[in-house]
């Protein structure tokens, strides 16, 4: 008797979970992210420090200014 192998190309399914295992695989160790994200959030949060922010409030029409 002759098997006949049922090999079919993967699902795109398959194919994307792959894909996302692979990105996954080359993200560091999560407290790497993390303690690089909380620097990334300080330096923007210094350099946003020096622009002023301000809009007018409909109900009275004062200008608000956002104090740091």
């Amino acid at each position: 008797m002759n098997t006949q192998q049922n090999l079919s190309s993967p699902s795109t399914n398959t194919g994307m979970l792959a894909a996302i295992e692979r990105i996954g695989n080359r993200l560091p160790d999560p407290a790497v992210l993390f303690i690089a994200l909380l620097f990334i959030v300080w330096l923007l949060s210094w350099l946003l420090s020096y622009i002023s922010f301000e809009t007018i409030d409909p109900r009275s029409g004062q200008t608000l200014v956002v104090n740091n």
